[in-house]
């Protein structure tokens, strides 16, 4: 390896919906929603947010990066696989739970996913 390199991690490429997928199963699993209820999902309101974005600069950061929601992207990873090989992927559900879990969010473990707990 050089002492500066580039490499990309591809990671995943989702759309609103997959999202939208991945909490409801949370959201069921912690008892948010109904089972078989569905989160709602709406369009934002772009007006809006371009009137809120001349007070709040992290909305006018927002409104900049609007074109990613409609435009196909993802980082080329060739270099990084050249090193470690194939990349390692946490299946969307299990990086949701884990980041949820992470940020203190969820009441219920998932039935079947294994929390760390760290030995004293």
């Amino acid at each position: 390896l050089e002492a500066f390199e580039l490499m990309h991690f591809a990671g995943h490429t989702l759309t609103g919906r997959d999202w939208a997928g991945a909490l409801t199963d949370v959201a069921w699993e912690q008892g948010w929603l109904p089972l078989n209820g569905q989160l709602r999902v709406t369009s934002m309101s772009w007006p809006l947010m371009r009137l809120v974005a001349l007070a709040v600069p992290t909305v006018a950061a927002l409104c900049e990066m609007r074109y990613l929601w409609r435009t196909p992207h993802a980082l080329v990873n060739t270099r990084m696989k050249e090193v470690i090989g194939d990349e390692p992927h946490t299946p969307l559900d299990d990086a949701v739970r884990d980041a949820l879990g992470g940020l203190g969010l969820l009441d219920r473990p998932h039935a079947g996913h294994v929390f760390a707990v760290p030995s004293r």
